[in-house]
């Protein structure tokens, strides 16, 4: 984004840490690492829903190639209103005229992309959104599946704003009333966590961006929501394996955990999160201490006092605490 180098440097400034950034087609290649199981990945497609835009990959060959679509959940909801007039025809307008073409280009950039496949991981706060609205009662489940009729249900509810309504929950007959009241307390709180971050505009264009690259795509399988799976994980996963295979070649055997820290500036939220490897721990022990969202994004963070960067780093710090205690 424009601000990323004052960004860099307000965080410099605050913390003393130097970053790296990652552009769109490594979010697109960690997010897959993240959100799709090792024995899936020849087979799926991994798309994530942000709020600029769209990061969509695929392997072929053992290779994973990723392409970005430049509208996210923001960026379309803002083009759509510069049109004015009735906003769900105005979304349509958009989609059809500047999205399905820009869908159409990242086919070229990941080939793999147009050829037969059987799941989509759909990670993202789109995919958060509709999976959380669309099935209440998995909000514990780390794969939730959600259907082309759930797209077009979630869709009419963000234009109505129906998706505000009491939730419907199907249970199944084995669970207990005390796990029942449970789920329900964890539902509405995602819930709300949902419409503190979006607007039902944000919502009604999340969901019609999905629809438009499934239809472009042409993909009649499988959407799988990942609740796990973001690029922040991926990440930091390759960053444990790169550090452990050096280790090994110099002979150092690693004292205590290994942590890494990740800090994800959007344009509707700031994400801070700490891993912890333990050092005989396989990479399936990996685990995410602490994730905040505030909405700030980095409109609110190009400076070294920018309420995005404050939280991100406080939130960092607080994970640290956790940890050693």
């Amino acid at each position: 984004f424009a601000n990323a180098s004052d960004l860099a440097a307000s965080v410099a400034g605050a913390t003393g840490v130097d970053v790296s950034g990652v552009d769109a087609r490594h979010e697109g290649y960690y997010g897959f690492l993240s959100a799709v199981p090792r024995s899936d990945r020849s087979v799926s497609i991994m798309i994530d829903s942000g709020s600029g835009n769209t990061k969509l990959s695929c392997m072929a060959n053992g290779m994973v190639q990723a392409a970005e679509v430049p509208f996210g959940t923001v960026t379309l909801r803002t083009e759509a209103m510069k049109l004015g007039g009735q906003y769900e025809a105005a979304v349509s307008t958009v989609i059809q005229q500047k999205v399905r073409p820009a869908i159409e280009n990242a086919l070229k950039d990941a080939p793999c992309l147009a050829s037969e496949r059987r799941n989509i991981a759909w990670i993202g706060g789109a995919a958060w959104a509709t999976a959380t609205f669309s099935h209440p009662e998995m909000v514990k489940w780390g794969y939730v599946r959600v259907s082309h009729q759930d797209l077009a249900t979630f869709q009419q509810q963000a234009a109505t704003s129906k998706y505000l309504d009491e939730p419907r929950y199907y249970f199944a007959p084995s669970i207990t009333e005390p796990q029942r009241a449970e789920i329900k307390a964890a539902s509405a709180k995602d819930r709300k966590s949902v419409t503190d971050i979006f607007s039902r505009e944000d919502l009604y264009a999340g969901v019609s961006l999905m629809q438009a690259l499934t239809s472009v795509i042409r993909i009649s399988g499988s959407i799988i929501f990942a609740r796990n799976g973001n690029y922040l994980f991926g990440y930091a996963l390759e960053r444990y394996h790169e550090d452990k295979e050096e280790a090994e070649a110099q002979e150092t055997i690693p004292e205590g955990s290994k942590f890494v820290g990740v800090v994800d500036f959007g344009l509707k939220s700031a994400k801070a999160l700490l891993y912890a490897f333990p050092p005989q721990a396989e990479p399936i022990a990996v685990f995410q201490v602490e994730s905040v969202h505030t909405p700030m994004g980095n409109a609110g963070s190009g400076t070294a006092d920018g309420p995005g960067i404050k939280a991100a780093v406080d939130s960092l710090q607080k994970a640290v605490g956790s940890l050693q205690q």
